[in-house]
């Protein structure tokens, strides 16, 4: 046990950010050097495998309160909300789905899924449902549905527009113009209901609020030489496809009205708070202009403006994060958990005692503040220059440059040998550094027959919280694949189907080959585990492949039959480019 001496200072529990993504433990600093020690952020196998890596303490990290990734309905194009969303279209899916997802803290559920499907995944569920409000619902029937948390408030406006307000053709979360009629009555009434059901509700004012800075006013922020260039750039992307999503032509106009919506929905908190809403507080970081770290403080701020006092404010991020976890967190005493800070001055006097933190205590580390600024001081160095890349070097290979939103983001070294019965053996090594995501390196190994189609395939990508690896054999009458996640899940799925080409995830380097020709194709995928065969249209060097989530295109170049480079439009707007080296 150590002791620490602490006189003269004021010692409380760690902060928590409630909503938030996680997605790299180089982030790990931002949250610590702000006081904050337990995070609540949407995962995918990486950050479950993350979590557990902190919890063991193997590095210096905010605890992680696993939420699982969104299900997710689809729309009229059969995509779900987002590129991590898991499609629900039955609600016979509800079991296998939160049994898929059974090592999550709690289940998301996100905006396209139907009524139907919501109440069967929570009937399902042995954990907790948390959910952005589906489009398609009022906060009252998603309470009435079983749903123990909404997370932010997208669509509040559902069920409680003013009377002269018109009713929107379609309802869509980064549509702000909803948020700027709300009919505060009706709001009032929504909070008696909350209050009355112990809804959570996690608000996230500051991610509305710096959503709607202009750039000029964003880059100001002191707090972004802590975020990568190509982050910052990639907000220019995030804010084109949000606006096009409000079917809105113009920035200018979707940032005036987010402004104005940001300062309706700390109205709303107020009315909330008053009425005796549960509140959290969460940021919504890393999202423009929203750094985490920071972030959080500004939105205790935007408590305290809504009418709280300092310590009503610091109850939603800490006792009443331990309510909402049921597990006691949150607070000081003899048999809790040890993830504290210290302040030079009162924080319940003045928040802004936060802005002088001198030591944080999180899951058996101490942090005094000189250690806070070198972890700092690191993070600082990192995004000033291309990520690291663990190395992709392969014997006697050429080698294909990766780049993102303009910067160097990968390396592709590759070998095709042809063997001795025609076939084709591919050997690749990829490691890549995707904004924001991890770095990994994957390593595939694929034999083919002479017309391309895939005989087996063998691959591994390890990364910081462990690795990843698959196996896939031909078999008399379709394809196998051994698959173990990174959170540990093991999975064995076959499909019937005749000889397939491999997809372009499978294999970068192959289908140069491919698309100096014109046609349309099957292919196998793997997604999540399981085997896929996907539709592929190429020609005129353009290859298109239709997924759940999104449409992959790519743009491949030749001179004379010589590879020069491809271009594709990632589902988050960023241009991927591959060049030879």
């Amino acid at each position: 046990m150590r002791v620490i001496d602490a006189r003269g200072q004021y010692v409380m529990p760690g902060l928590a950010d409630m909503y938030t993504h996680y997605w790299d433990p180089a982030d790990s600093p931002l949250y610590l050097a702000h006081g904050i020690t337990t995070l609540r952020t949407v995962c995918v196998p990486f950050q479950l495998a993350m979590s557990r890596l902190a919890e063991r303490g193997e590095f210096p990290s905010p605890r992680m309160i696993t939420i699982s990734p969104p299900i997710d309905g689809v729309d009229a194009n059969g995509r779900t909300d987002m590129p991590r969303g898991v499609a629900m279209t039955d609600a016979a899916q509800a079991k296998p789905l939160v049994e898929r997802f059974a090592g999550y803290r709690q289940i998301k559920a996100f905006s396209l899924l139907t009524p139907d499907n919501l109440r069967a995944l929570v009937h399902a569920s042995p954990v907790p449902v948390t959910a952005n409000c589906p489009n398609a619902m009022t906060f009252e029937q998603a309470v009435d549905a079983g749903v123990f948390c909404l997370d932010q408030l997208h669509n509040v406006a559902r069920g409680h527009l003013r009377s002269d307000a018109r009713q929107p053709g379609f309802w869509d979360r980064f549509d702000p113009v909803p948020g700027t009629r709300l009919d505060f009555g009706a709001i009032r009434e929504l909070a008696r209901f909350l209050a009355e059901k112990q809804t959570w509700n996690v608000p996230t004012l500051v991610f509305h609020q710096r959503d709607a800075l202009a750039p000029e006013e964003g880059m100001r922020d002191p707090a972004l030489k802590y975020v990568s260039p190509s982050a910052i750039k990639d907000w220019e992307s995030t804010l084109i496809r949000w606006t096009r999503r409000a079917r809105m032509d113009d920035v200018g106009a979707w940032r005036r009205a987010a402004a104005e919506r940001a300062r309706a929905f700390q109205e709303v908190v107020a009315i909330f708070h008053h009425a005796g809403v549960p509140l959290l507080t969460g940021s919504d970081s890393l999202n423009p202009w929203n750094v985490p770290g920071a972030s959080l403080h500004a939105e205790l701020a935007n408590f305290v403006a809504a009418g709280m006092t300092p310590y009503q404010a610091l109850r939603c991020a800490t006792s009443e994060v331990g309510r909402f976890l049921g597990d006691g967190s949150g607070m000081l005493g003899a048999g809790k958990r040890a993830d504290l800070l210290l302040t030079r001055s009162n924080p319940l006097r003045d928040l802004r005692a936060l802005q002088e933190i001198e030591a944080v205590a999180v899951n058996g580390y101490y942090l005094p503040r000189a250690e806070l600024d070198r972890l700092l001081s690191q993070r600082a160095a990192l995004v000033s220059v291309p990520a690291r890349l663990p190395s992709s070097a392969l014997a006697n290979a050429k080698v294909w440059q990766e780049r993102i939103v303009g910067a160097a983001a990968g390396s592709i070294s590759f070998r095709h040998s042809r063997l001795p019965d025609g076939g084709l053996l591919v050997e690749e090594r990829h490691a890549a550094a995707v904004p924001r995501k991890h770095v990994e390196r994957r390593h595939s190994r694929l034999v083919l027959d002479a017309d391309f189609k895939l005989r087996s395939c063998e691959y591994s990508i390890d990364s910081f919280a462990g690795t990843e690896r698959g196996a896939i054999s031909r078999s008399p009458d379709g394809y196998q694949l051994e698959a173990q996640g990174l959170d540990g899940r093991e999975s064995r799925h076959a499909i019937k189907t005749e000889s397939l080409l491999p997809s372009e995830r499978l294999t970068v380097t192959l289908w140069p080959l491919l698309l100096q020709r014109a046609g349309q194709a099957r292919m196998l995928d793997v997604e999540d585990g399981v085997l896929v065969v996907r539709e592929v249209l190429f020609k005129d060097g353009e290859l298109k492949v239709s997924r759940p989530t999104h449409v992959t295109e790519q743009r491949y170049r030749f001179a004379d039959g010589k590879f020069l480079g491809m271009e594709e439009t990632m589902p988050l707007l960023w241009l991927r480019e591959l060049l030879p080296a």
